[in-house]
């Protein structure tokens, strides 16, 4: 039966609903968001405690950079999948009519047109799409890499705030001893009362410096409060040593993410080029075609082509062309950077454990003994609190640089641990 006036609206309305009739998707509004954050961050323990490995954990699930290249690599994977898939085919219609009181037939054509997929740019979408998974994993990888590194480093720097402020709170209170001992040679007349005085003002000093210590402290459990999006700040658990390895070995032998992203953007630049090759009948569609005046029918094909005449085409060729030499630079200067890091963090690493080893050998030990000396000395009425105040903020010092020391040794030891391996080889691995 040939389509009349009224066939071309019901058609119309038909692959109007066809294309509507895709489910809604539940709205997601501000409120419902910040419900969830706030039914999260009830959820957490108010008096939460991390050692090195809890905190780790955390930083390596909470940490927002991670929560974003999980979110980007899920993305990436979905996108693969759409990148593989011919467009969808194409409906045209077209009506003439005219005035019922006209001797002349109306006219109804329509066409059904599907992409051509040997002219299609679907292989190097695929491909680029795959690359760019690639790249998201890698940035995962290097998030997770940057978040348990930044966990470490923090964790060693609370060790050392709590190192150095139990060291004051001790030399506070051994500065409090001898300024009242001080204070009782003095009122027998066998100290000077100037001297009482200076050791209880080193007392005082000793227990700022405390002070100061466990408020960096605190600074530093803020902002893993802050990482982690807690309501409240957690306890950082650190041990009176620091057991960590101070090696300056490495067997990761996964490539670091920095270059497999960079790699991964070579790829993806390369595939667009293939595409921007390609792009000139890209848009060529096919398929079957009709047409009815009054009561005869016609059928046959529609053949919808681009022509390539403006120079787009090369101009977009140009520009991929310039795209992947940036990428390829871009992968030459992340081995650079990842080698300069490696090289810095042995080389810090190195001379963190050599000063460590002078310190715990020599400084130490004489900074002790001559402490234990003086005590001796002044004890006996044989040293003054000048003396006796020197060697006690020798020792002192000795065991603060000791601690600055161990605390470098093991950050850089983290910063090291966290580049992967360099072997372009991985490289030529995946192209092949």
């Amino acid at each position: 039966m040939p389509p009349t006036t009224l066939h071309l609206p019901l058609i119309l309305f038909a692959a109007v609903g066809l294309g509507a009739c895709s489910a809604t998707p539940e709205r997601l509004d501000p409120a419902t968001v910040l419900d969830a954050r706030a039914e999260r961050q009830a959820a957490a323990p108010e008096d939460a405690v991390f050692d090195r490995e809890a905190l780790v954990l955390a930083f390596v699930e909470g940490d927002a950079r991670v929560r974003r290249a999980a979110l980007a690599l899920e993305r990436a994977h979905a996108d693969a999948d759409a990148a593989g898939r011919l467009p969808d085919p194409t409906l045209s219609l077209q009506g003439l009519f005219l005035d019922p009181g006209s001797d002349l037939p109306s006219l109804v054509g329509g066409a059904l047109q599907f992409a051509l997929p040997f002219l299609s740019t679907r292989d190097a979408e695929r491909a680029a799409a795959d690359a760019r998974v690639v790249r998201a994993a890698a940035e995962l990888a290097d998030a997770v890499r940057v978040a348990r590194a930044d966990a470490t480093l923090i964790w060693i720097e609370a060790w050392a705030e709590r190192r150095r402020s139990a060291l004051f709170d001790a030399a506070s209170e051994d500065f409090a001893g001898l300024a009242e001992l001080a204070e009782r040679m003095a009122r027998v007349g066998e100290l000077g009362s100037l001297d009482a005085r200076r050791l209880a003002m080193a007392a005082t000093r000793r227990r700022l410096d405390a002070l100061d210590s466990r408020r960096a402290l605190d600074a530093h459990e803020l902002e893993v409060a802050a990482r982690l999006d807690l309501a409240t700040p957690p306890t950082l658990a650190t041990p009176v040593e620091l057991a960590l390895a101070l090696d300056d070995a490495t067997h990761d032998t996964q490539l670091d993410p920095r270059m497999a992203r960079a790699a991964a953007d070579l790829a993806v630049a390369e595939q667009r080029l293939v595409a921007a090759a390609r792009g000139g009948f890209a848009g060529a569609t096919l398929g079957p075609a009709g047409e009815w005046e009054g009561g005869d029918g016609r059928f046959g094909l529609a053949l919808s082509l681009p022509l390539p005449l403006t120079g787009r085409t090369a101009a977009l060729r140009a520009v991929a062309e310039i795209a992947r030499r940036a990428a390829a630079l871009e992968l030459e200067l992340a081995v650079a950077a990842v080698e300069a890091e490696r090289r810095g963090a042995r080389r810090e690493l190195g001379a963190a454990r050599a000063t460590l080893t002078g310190i715990e050998a020599e400084w130490l030990p004489l900074a002790r003994e001559q402490w234990r000396a003086a005590r001796t000395l002044f004890e006996a009425g044989e040293a003054g609190a000048v003396d006796l105040e020197a060697a006690l903020t020798a020792q002192l010092e000795a065991e603060l640089a000791r601690i600055d020391a161990h605390a470098r040794a093991a950050a850089a030891a983290a910063r090291l641990e966290r580049t992967g391996s360099t072997d372009t080889g991985a490289l030529a691995q995946d192209e092949r």
